[in-house]
C-alpha cells in the first residue's frame, strides 16, 4: 500500500468535514490524535504539533460539533479496505466495550456494566455506558505478524436495547455498504465472528436469512438438535423440525462426527501446536415463532489443541456453529483460524484505550461521547492505512523486539528500521512523520480577536442529576428499564 490510499482517505474526510463548520480544527483534532503518544487525557491533545497552535477550547469545540455520523463513515472506510486475497470470506468480529463513568451524576442513560476487576474478591460491575465495537481482521502476512484490528463502527447499546441486536444491525448495515462500494465484497463472501453471548436467534436468524455467514461461540451445556427424519408416506399432523437432542456436555448423544481433520500450527512464540476438528453438519437450534431456526441449520465444530506429544493445552474443547451459505462452501480449516483470529479485536481494544484515549473523554452529554468515539474511530483507521509507510522507531530498552540486521548485529539507538510488521502502537510513534510529508488538506488558524468570553457575574443553571438505569430482575433482553 502507498501513501495514496492515505491520501485519499484524508481527502474523503475532510471534503465531508468542509461541509459543515469547523472542518480545519477537526482535521487538526484527528491528525493530533493519530500521532500523539504518552497522552493521558484529552486535553493534551491541544499541545500537540499537529493541533498547530489552537486553544484546548477549540479542541472540545470541534468534538462537540463533529458532523459525520455512522453513515457518513462507513463510505471512506468501505473504500479502503482490501479484498479478500488467500481467503475466501472478508471476517468481521463483534464485541462490547465498557466505557465505565462512574462520578458522572449529570450523564443520561448509565447503567451497571461489565468491568473487569483484578483485585481478589471484587465484582466485575461498574457504572457507565457499553459500546458495541464492528471490527474488520485482515488476513495476518506469517505466524509472527502482530495482531490488528480495524476498527469499522462503536454504537452505544441504550440500557433499553441488547448488544446482540444492536450488532446485528451493524453488520447489517455495514454488509449493504460494503455492497455498492467501488470493490465490491457481497454478503455471501462475510463471515461475521462473535463470542458465546451473541449465540441467539435474535442475532443469528436475520443475518443468515441476509447471505451473511455467522460463526459463534457456543456454551458447553447448550442442546441442539439433529436433523429430523424423513416422513413416512402421507403422514398427518404437523411436521417434525427437530430430530434427537445433540447435548454438548453428553458424548453419548453424539452421532459419529461427519467430518475430522489434524493440522499443526505455529504461534506467534515458535511453538507448535497440533489443532484437531471434527464437525456435525445439519444441527438445528432451538427457536420460536418469531425467530424459526430450523430453516438455518448449521454446522457444529469441535476443536481442541494439543502438544506434538499429545498434550492438551487447554483444559476443555472449544464448540463453534457456523451458520449460513459458508458451511458448504468454505474449508472448516479455515473457518477455525478465523475464529482464533478474533482474540486480535480484545488487543485492539486495548489500543483505543490506552493510546486513542476512547474511554478518558469526559462530558456530561451523551451524543459528545458518540462523536468522541467516531473520532477515534476514524484517527484508528487513519493509523491503520499508514501501516506499510510507518517505520520502527524502538526504545533503548526495546532491542529484543527488533528484527535483526545482517550479520547479526541489532540496530542502532534513534535509527529508522523499515518493516511491514510494526503493531499498532509502533505506527503511531511514526504517524507525526508520515502526516508531515503528506500535507494536511486544513489551513491554519487565523487569529481573530480576542474574545469577550463569559461577563462577569454569569450563573449557569446547574445540570439535572441522573438517575442510574437498573434494569429489573425478571425483564428480558431488550426490555424497558427504570431508574434505581
Amino acid at each position: 500500500m502507498d501513501a495514496s490510499a492515505l491520501s485519499q482517505f484524508r481527502k474523503q474526510i475532510f471534503d465531508l468535514l468542509h461541509l459543515y463548520n469547523r472542518a480545519d480544527s477537526t482535521m487538526d483534532l484527528i491528525d493530533a490524535l493519530s500521532s500523539a503518544c504518552g497522552v493521558r487525557s484529552v486535553v493534551e491533545l491541544s499541545l500537540q504539533p499537529a493541533f498547530r497552535h489552537r486553544n484546548y477550547s477549540g479542541l472540545f469545540k470541534a468534538i462537540r460539533d463533529f458532523p459525520l455520523s455512522d453513515a457518513h463513515l462507513r463510505v471512506p472506510f468501505a473504500c479502503h479496505l482490501p479484498l479478500p486475497q488467500q481467503r475466501l470470506f472478508r471476517l468481521l468480529a463483534v464485541d462490547t466495550l465498557p466505557h465505565p463513568r462512574p462520578f458522572a451524576d449529570c450523564l443520561q442513560d448509565r447503567g451497571y456494566i461489565y468491568q473487569p476487576n483484578p483485585t481478589p474478591g471484587g465484582k466485575p460491575v461498574a457504572v457507565g455506558h457499553t459500546y458495541s465495537l464492528l471490527a474488520f481482521l485482515p488476513e495476518p502476512e506469517s505466524a509472527s505478524s502482530p495482531p490488528w484490528a480495524v476498527f469499522l463502527d462503536a454504537r452505544r447499546v441504550a440500557t433499553d436495547q441488547n448488544a446482540a441486536e444492536v450488532a446485528q444491525e451493524q453488520i447489517a448495515q455495514w454488509v449493504e455498504t460494503q455492497e455498492r462500494a467501488e470493490r465490491p465484497v457481497s454478503a455471501r463472501q462475510t463471515l461475521a465472528a462473535a463470542d458465546s453471548r451473541y449465540c441467539t436467534p435474535p442475532f443469528i436468524y436475520p443475518l443468515a436469512q441476509r447471505g451473511i455467514s455467522v460463526l459463534v461461540r457456543v456454551r458447553s451445556n447448550r442442546v441442539f438438535f439433529r436433523p429430523p427424519p424423513e416422513a413416512e408416506g402421507t403422514a398427518r399432523g404437523h411436521p417434525r423440525w427437530y430430530g434427537e437432542r445433540f447435548a454438548l456436555n453428553d458424548p453419548i448423544t453424539w452421532p459419529p462426527p461427519d467430518e475430522e481433520e489434524t493440522w499443526e500450527e505455529t504461534t506467534r512464540q515458535g511453538k507448535t501446536r497440533v489443532v484437531h476438528l471434527q464437525a456435525w453438519r445439519g444441527m438445528r437450534m432451538r427457536g420460536n415463532r418469531q425467530w424459526p431456526m430450523h430453516r438455518c441449520p448449521c454446522t457444529l465444530i469441535r476443536v481442541w489443541v494439543t502438544t506434538p506429544e499429545g498434550e492438551m493445552v487447554y483444559p476443555r474443547p472449544l464448540w463453534l456453529a457456523l451458520f449460513g451459505p459458508g458451511q458448504e462452501e468454505w474449508p472448516l480449516r479455515e473457518v477455525v483460524r478465523a475464529y482464533f483470529q478474533r482474540s486480535h479485536q480484545e488487543h485492539g481494544h486495548r489500543f483505543l484505550k490506552r493510546n486513542l484515549l476512547a474511554t478518558a473523554y469526559q462530558t456530561p452529554e451523551v451524543r459528545n461521547e458518540e462523536r468522541w468515539w467516531r473520532i477515534v474511530l476514524v484517527a484508528a483507521f487513519q493509523i491503520g492505512l499508514g501501516r506499510e509507510l510507518a517505520q520502527a522507531l524502538p526504545r533503548p530498552w526495546e532491542r529484543y523486539l527488533h528484527r535483526r540486521q545482517e550479520g547479526g548485529e541489532s540496530p542502532k539507538e534513534g535509527a529508522r528500521q523499515a518493516s511491514p510488521l510494526l503493531s499498532p502502537a509502533y505506527v503511531q510513534r511514526d504517524m507525526g512523520r508520515i502526516l508531515q510529508e503528506l500535507g494536511t488538506p486544513a489551513r491554519r488558524l487565523q487569529p481573530r480577536g480576542k474574545p469577550v468570553g463569559r461577563r462577569e457575574g454569569t450563573r449557569l443553571t446547574p445540570r439535572a442529576r441522573q438517575r442510574i438505569v437498573r434494569k429489573g430482575a425478571f425483564q428480558g433482553s431488550g426490555a424497558a428499564s427504570r431508574p434505581d
